[in-house]
């Protein structure tokens, strides 16, 4: 039961954080009118698929083996190592959330119930550098 809850909000994850990107992708190809499917975007997407299965796949292996309390601090490591691997010079302030969400995952380990607290700082922080980069 478990397994396929988890299967499904992934699924949703995927699919709206993917529909996001492509719209978002669209908007800002006819503002600078050019192609939206060009050589850059296609690596981008590549890219973007390769670490999205990577994370599923090794949060799925670790719920199967029985590890539920390490999800959070494993995903969130892996995120923030993938995020730095990621990162273009333009965007050196990524960095900051890189290492915050590194700093979260040790504090899960630390303390396991910390999981839901730990998500949401992330998230606010995301918000917070997506307002802040856009003025």
């Amino acid at each position: 039961m478990m397994q396929s809850t988890f299967s499904a909000l992934i699924f949703f994850v995927f699919l709206f954080s993917s529909l996001a990107l492509f719209f978002g992708g669209k908007r800002t190809a006819k503002k600078f009118e050019y192609k939206l499917w060009n050589t850059e975007t296609k690596i981008a997407s590549r890219n973007y698929i390769l670490k999205f299965t990577l994370i599923f796949l090794v949060l799925t292996t670790l719920m199967n083996l029985g590890f539920i309390d390490y999800l959070t601090p494993v995903f969130l490591i892996l995120y923030g190592v993938l995020l730095a691997l990621s990162m273009k010079k333009q965007r050196k302030n990524l960095l900051v959330l890189s290492g915050v969400s590194i700093l979260l995952a040790v504090i899960c380990f630390l303390i396991p119930s910390y999981w839901h607290a730990a998500l949401s700082i992330i998230g606010i922080a995301h918000i917070t550098y997506g307002i802040a980069v856009r003025y």
